[in-house]
């Protein structure tokens, strides 16, 4: 079920909104001009500083950002970002090697590379929120991370040993250095691209951001000793690799998938910067990319893993927290027989949580509830900005279908009479409007689609985390309009 729905207006409303003035239409094709030149300059940069470490091939590194800023590219800004990809591409290639065709077969597996990588990652993955659940996590590192990598290494390698750029008997191993490098920039830097600016985040609080700091300075130091100059004397082995762990587990047990794949990235750039400059356990050995690779994946990988793990356990977490305070909520506003029942339910709702039972279960008492209740009552994700909850009562009172309020959580707006637009704000402007204590409480018209009016009282309250941070807003909206005309005889009749 949805929560408040997006009211549909008038066709010269419908029209305005979906047509552009010449001024607005300018200003979007500025911005995806600039968009195009952004991603074109960070992908021949990064490409170009990724270069000046290759050895098996002038064309093929280790350390290739550029997959990473395609997959992001793709997944954040759509495909129509693919001329920044191509070009880019190219001119990384056409720079290093000086032939134009062989320069535009490379670009084009690369183009294909990130096409894939997006297409499935948006497909089986949940696209930009794909490290908020760890099965999505686990799906993203295999078709972003290892299928489609494997398309730009397979054609970019052929291209070269087809033009006589390499040769056949080494297509194995420059392939495999190709791969790892692509492999890397999917699975290291497009996760943090993705998550930083693709999903809202809660600000830190100061002891958090004091331990994040913690964090992050152990890293370092422990990054330096095992892949620094200390490594020469004292951490050879490659058992020492993995004292960066903990660090990692840290950031996902306590952090956000962003902090965890800023630690990741962090934890990357040592392991390269060392393994490349001849320090740390594999800057010797037959195969040290593969071995350094395969060490950043995996870790990597299983801390992002873990990551969404907890999130999702937090998220699940505050939901409940969320729909007990609306249960209490509603068990306040009704009659006394319906408190009666209404108690029954609520304590049955602790009853399960103290049994450990399932949310799937609180939320289906949740929605048998929702059945019986006249008033409107949702739930909405403060951070995300997204309802994820509202009853059948809303499509009662305001007459309209609720379903399209997930793609929008303001449309509800659209139907407040004009003159209490602004009042009727203050349940979304959380930080600006709200009391101290967390609650609020204001009183509007709205127009249902046959013109009636009806006045509504709207109540809601925040949910916060174990760090004080708001995570949900819950509320009621209940009819008043019969309560409303009483008051309004009585007063004239005075």
């Amino acid at each position: 079920m949805p929560l408040f729905e997006r009211i549909e207006g008038t066709a010269d409303q419908a029209k305005q909104q979906v047509a552009l003035s010449a001024p607005e239409a300018t200003w979007s094709g500025v911005r995806y001009v600039g968009l195009l030149v952004l991603v074109s300059g960070s992908y021949f940069l990064a490409g170009k500083f990724g270069l000046q470490f290759a050895s098996m091939h002038p064309s093929a590194t280790v350390l290739w950002a550029p997959t990473g800023i395609s997959i992001a590219a793709f997944l954040l800004g759509g495909y129509r970002v693919w001329p920044a990809i191509v070009a880019g591409a190219f001119l990384v290639n056409f720079s290093t090697t000086g032939a134009m065709v062989n320069s535009l077969e490379i670009a084009a597996g690369n183009l294909l590379e990130g096409l894939t990588g997006a297409f499935l990652v948006k497909r089986y993955a949940d696209g930009s929120k794909a490290f908020l659940r760890p099965e999505f996590v686990i799906r993203y590192a295999v078709f972003a991370g290892l299928l489609a990598t494997g398309i730009s290494a397979t054609v970019g390698v052929s291209v070269l040993c087809q033009d006589g750029l390499a040769r056949w008997g080494d297509f194995g191993p420059v392939l495999l250095t190709w791969w790892l490098g692509d492999m890397l920039g999917a699975l290291v830097l497009a996760p943090f691209l993705i998550i930083l600016l693709g999903n809202r985040h809660n600000s830190l609080q100061p002891l958090e951001t004091l331990e994040l700091g913690g964090l992050l300075a152990g890293l370092s130091v422990v990054s330096v000793l095992v892949f620094g100059p200390a490594s020469l004397a004292v951490f050879r082995g490659h058992e020492h690799a993995f004292m960066c762990f903990p660090f990692l587990m840290w950031a996902a047990f306590r952090f956000c998938p962003l902090e965890t794949a800023g630690a990741n990235l962090m934890f990357f750039g040592f392991a390269t910067w060392g393994t490349l400059h001849g320090y740390g356990p594999y800057a010797s050995g037959t195969q040290p990319p593969l071995a350094l690779g395969s060490l950043v994946a995996i870790v990597g990988t299983t801390s992002l893993i873990v990551a969404a793990a907890v999130k999702q356990a937090r998220s699940d977490k505050e939901e409940l927290l969320s729909i007990h305070g609306l249960l209490r909520s509603i068990l306040d506003k009704k009659t006394q027989d319906l408190n009666q029942a209404l108690g029954t339910l609520n304590e049955e709702t602790a009853k399960r949580a103290a049994e450990g039972r399932s949310l799937a279960e609180t939320r289906e008492l949740l929605g048998k509830l929702a059945e019986t209740i006249p008033d409107v009552f949702w739930l909405f994700d403060a951070v995300e900005q997204k309802v994820l909850y509202v009853n059948p009562a809303f499509e009662a009172i305001w007459g309209r279908s609720s379903e399209i309020l997930f793609k929008d959580s303001k449309a509800w707006l659209a139907a407040v009479h004009p003159e209490d637009k602004e009042r009727a704000k203050k349940i979304l402007e959380l930080r600006a409007a709200w009391p101290e204590e967390g609650k609020c409480e204001v009183r509007y018209r709205i127009r249902r689609p046959d013109g009636e009016e009806r006045w509504i009282h709207a109540r809601a309250f925040v949910i916060r985390d174990e760090h004080g941070r708001v995570c949900r807003v819950a509320g009621l909206a209940s009819d008043i309009t019969q309560t409303k005309e009483e008051e309004d005889r009585s007063s004239k009749k005075r």
